[in-house]
């Protein structure tokens, strides 16, 4: 077959996906690292709930008291969109 891209057909652009957000918000409580996945998380606490959210790498800004806010798709495995975090806890 031979490659170009006048045989190609988009099937699928995220962009155009009509997401459905949400936001979490609360302290942050803890912050770990899920080794089998390679992953650093954070958790925080919302009051009704703790969730538990991908942290982009080990950035300073993620530390333990600091209030965050988290814009994430809705469903079964939300996917994190942007994270805010305060500057001081």
């Amino acid at each position: 077959m031979e490659d170009s891209a006048d045989e190609m057909v988009l099937v699928f652009d995220a962009k155009r996906q009509a997401w459905q957000t949400g936001f979490s918000e609360g302290r942050i409580t803890r912050l770990y690292f899920l080794p089998y996945e390679g992953e650093h998380m954070f958790e925080i606490d919302e009051g009704e709930r703790v969730s538990s959210w991908l942290r982009p790498g080990s950035s300073p800004w993620f530390v333990v008291g600091r209030r965050a806010r988290i814009e994430h798709t809705c469903g079964q495995h939300p996917e994190v969109l942007r994270i805010w975090v305060g500057r001081a806890s």
